[in-house]
């Protein structure tokens, strides 16, 4: 995380596999967090403990309704992953302020293109395959935002403990904004 701090990005969103020591991180963060979230929101239940731990935004990687009715319930943001277009409208009518597709740069700037024909009122978030060389095509091709997990913080590089490879790769992403 400190690495992404330094170099511009706040990325405040935590996995919670396993749940138990995530939501004690998100309890008692190590580093203060603006707007701390949780990902990989599978089921209710998980929702319900995040948000009492604290997050503000549950991100799914599916389109389940019930668990975006429970995030809106709870008054979180909720970002739900979906794919076709079916599933992009039912995320969005079920209360999805945003909808995550993914992967979205292995799809590249036509899908979202075409997602938007039809529902360029839904906000979409680019998730999957995001890079500081393709980000801002992306953004241009329509995405809202832009997610990027692995492609910043490369596990070989935070098991190294190279935060400031971290911080120049992330700055790199500020810059390609």
């Amino acid at each position: 995380y400190q690495g992404r701090l330094f170099g511009g990005i706040y990325d405040n969103r935590l996995l919670l596999k396993p749940v138990q020591p995530a939501l004690t991180l998100l309890e008692n963060p190590v580093y203060e967090l603006p707007y701390p979230g949780a990902k990989s929101m599978l089921h209710i239940k998980e929702v319900e403990d995040a948000a009492r731990a604290g997050a503000e935004y549950m991100i799914s990687p599916n389109m389940n309704v019930d668990v975006i009715k429970k995030t809106k319930e709870l008054g979180k943001g909720s970002m739900p992953g979906a794919l076709t277009t079916t599933e992009v409208v039912t995320a969005y009518e079920a209360g999805a302020d945003v909808v995550k597709i993914f992967p979205a740069g292995n799809f590249g700037e036509s899908y979202i293109k075409a997602l938007q024909g039809p529902c360029d009122f839904i906000p979409y978030a680019a998730v999957g395959g995001v890079n500081a060389d393709n980000m801002k095509s992306l953004m241009e091709a329509g995405y809202n935002m832009v997610a990027v997990g692995g492609n910043l913080v490369n596990k070989d590089l935070v098991i190294k403990e190279d935060y400031q490879k971290i911080t120049e790769l992330a700055k790199q992403y500020v810059q390609n904004i």
